[in-house]
């Protein structure tokens, strides 16, 4: 917990969503400048996942056509209201940090956001999981993610 906490303090959420910002301008300006019309996902794990809810409503589906956030932290679960694009939320149902009831009231908020949970995993599963069942759990969320992806940014 502690190290969860110290490496929280390092990560100011305004600096994570300043740095969402610039490196979507920069993509976009280099799609753009190979004339090329491509559609930008957003992909964020913990804070980085909370960060997102504030990049997507910010954004209002200019540069971004869809997200996926594991386990999100640090956000006003009202933005959902705001989102415009599709999100999936990823969490596992024993997480402490994101609980999934939010996530779930998240859902219901709007059309456009669709929650996977996980049974017995908690917050982290997908990048350190820690036994068996997460470690299949996360390789199941991956692979989640990315039909997600392919569904939103290349099949549409």
């Amino acid at each position: 917990m502690s190290e969860y906490e110290d490496r929280g303090a390092s990560h100011p959420h305004e600096r994570i969503g300043k740095g969402i910002e610039i490196a979507a301008n920069w993509l976009v300006e280099e799609i753009t400048a190979l004339g090329v019309e491509m559609k930008v996902g957003l992909v964020g794990f913990s804070s980085g996942g909370g960060a997102i809810f504030e990049a997507l409503v910010r954004d209002g589906g200019r540069r971004f056509s869809t997200a996926v956030c594991f386990y999100p932290t640090n956000f006003d679960p009202a933005l959902a209201t705001n989102i415009t694009v599709p999100l999936l939320l990823i969490c596992g149902d024993k997480d402490d940090k994101c609980p999934p009831q939010l996530l779930e009231s998240v859902a219901t908020r709007t059309r456009k956001v669709k929650t996977l949970l996980y049974s017995g995993s908690g917050h982290g599963f997908a990048h350190r999981p820690i036994s068996v069942e997460e470690d299949g759990d996360a390789e199941n969320a991956f692979l989640a993610m990315k039909s997600w992806l392919h569904e939103k940014l290349v099949a549409a």
